[in-house]
């Protein structure tokens, strides 16, 4: 219900503030501390940051909704908090003794269908020198379709698990001009700050960062995706084909130039006679080498496989980026946006489950698997890279334990959430036009194709699923009464047993 900080200003008292909004004009916030109440005030600092000093509780304390001028206690925490001995910081959003403010800040809707939605998402940028936690390009992701809020969180934290490149995710309840938008998941994306943090650190100056291309799916073109897939010499003709420059460098050649190159070596590749035999495989490996960090690429598909991402490179050329790296120089795979997967998707649960990698049409057809699964020891290398990321991160043993410590996190600002009243309610877009209605802005880009083997059915049954309210305990466990929406440990169980069949 609440968010809170509590911060000790002297021995024997402690600030302790919330920060939300009372749920009507005939209502305040307050803390029972040792069954004494004391009414919270607005803080200078921000409008919904309430405050109150009062002395540091003898045993526990809980926040409470009081009626206003009294004090009747119309709803409170469910739990106890204990006492606050010392000059701590005990804080959940917003720091007790530090609250950020920005200015010129960019403020936008996420997405392409994203303003359709109930609960849209939305892209923060930071003035420039301004930056929160280190960055100043963040998303805020209203996981629209997905009830448990875990589906990217468990995402990355998994690859950063198997030493791969991910942004950190995190939560934030987020208000605007004090209307509670709700729940959000808060995101780094792909930006010079962050890998200056992650990628660069220590180079010099001239090597601030290398050239970043971001494949989005979509193309202009009827039937085709951004999978890496030649299509001409002219590396002008990639910008039509959804590809975008997300980050320039300024010693590598301008435009799509350097990732026109890339995928004229995958396409040479492709052309060259299979070969089961190791003779010149080493010779083979140097020339990768120069262009691809193959394995770190390779366990980016390992994931893919393993949580089944409907709107990912092996299922639609979507949501991923490719970074040159200025020291190594040679591509870096990055993955982007894990919303539609662990079972979220109009895929039929026959193709999200598969457990026999051999039978995924992605890993089978994509330019970059199938060119590199030539190469036996990069097939090997693939395989074994499964075996490990399965029994020693994805297997419920591993998972189900973390799986349930976010719940334990998670569900009582998620309860929260679904309470709440959506910014676009009322509106039905479960069809999006092809013009925003508000502001006229044309759609464009939208995806002319669904990934292969997608079901309509199940496809028009998901389109309902950010429009409704699911229980948050079903959404873990399953069956959630959606075809296309597994629980996330339903799905996580099948997939390991499949996985684990084949192995």
């Amino acid at each position: 219900m609440i968010i809170s900080i509590a911060s000790a200003v002297a021995a024997s008292s402690v600030t302790y503030s919330i920060v939300g909004l009372p749920s009507s004009n005939d209502s305040e916030f307050g803390v029972l501390v040792d069954e004494t109440v004391f009414t919270l005030s607005p803080s200078a600092e921000s409008s919904i940051i309430f405050q109150v000093d009062a002395p540091i509780a003898k045993s526990t304390y809980h926040f409470v909704e009081l009626k206003k001028g009294t004090n009747e206690i119309l709803h409170e925490e469910a739990f106890e908090r204990h006492s606050i001995q010392s000059q701590i910081n005990h804080h959940i959003f917003i720091s007790a003794n530090d609250i950020q403010k920005f200015s010129n800040v960019q403020f936008n809707i996420a997405g392409r269908v994203s303003r359709f939605e109930p609960k849209p998402s939305y892209n923060i940028q930071l003035a420039k020198g301004e930056y929160l936690g280190g960055y100043r390009s963040l998303k805020l992701r209203a996981a629209a379709t997905d009830p448990t809020f875990l589906r990217d969180k468990m995402s990355f934290d998994m690859m950063v698990a198997a030493g791969l490149p991910a942004s950190r995710i995190s939560y934030k309840r987020v208000y605007l001009n004090n209307v509670a938008l709700g729940l959000y998941i808060f995101a780094e994306k792909y930006d010079k700050a962050w890998f200056d943090q992650n990628a660069n650190p220590g180079l010099p100056s001239e090597y601030k960062n290398g050239v970043l291309y971001e494949g989005t799916g979509s193309t202009k073109v009827k039937g085709e995706i951004s999978d890496l897939r030649y299509i001409s010499d002219d590396p002008s003709v990639y910008a039509e084909h959804g590809y975008k420059v997300a980050m320039e460098d300024k010693t590598e050649k301008k435009g799509f130039t350097v990732l026109a190159d890339f995928i004229k070596f995958i396409d040479v590749q492709l052309k060259k006679p299979i070969s089961n035999s190791t003779e010149n495989e080493k010779e083979i490996m140097d020339e990768w080498t120069k262009y691809l960090g193959a394995e770190v690429f390779l366990r980016n598909m390992v994931f893919e496989f393993l949580i089944t991402g409907w709107n990912n490179y092996l299922s639609y050329g979507n949501n991923y980026y490719l970074y040159k790296c200025p020291i190594m120089h040679y591509f870096v795979y990055i993955g982007w946006d894990m919303e539609l997967t662990f079972g979220n998707s109009p895929f039929p649960k026959s193709v999200q489950l598969e457990g026999d990698y051999r039978h995924v049409e992605g890993i089978q057809n994509r330019p970059l698997t199938k060119a590199l699964f030539r190469v036996p020891y990069y097939r090997i290398y693939f395989e074994s890279a499964l075996q490990k990321i399965v029994t020693s991160i994805f297997e419920p043993r591993k998972s189900f334990p973390v799986l349930d410590s976010l719940v334990e996190f998670l569900k009582d600002d998620v309860k929260w959430d679904q309470e709440l009243p959506r910014i676009n309610a009322g509106k039905d877009f479960k069809i999006p036009p092809q013009s925003d209605p508000y502001g006229g802005k044309v759609i464009e880009n939208l995806p002319k194709d669904s990934p292969k083997n997608t079901d309509n059915a199940l496809k028009a049954e998901h389109l309902r699923i950010s429009h409704e309210i699911i229980d948050y305990q079903k959404s873990i466990d399953g069956p959630t009464g959606f075809d296309s929406l597994m629980g996330i440990k339903e799905f996580i169980q099948n997939k390991y047993n499949n996985v684990n069949a084949h192995m």
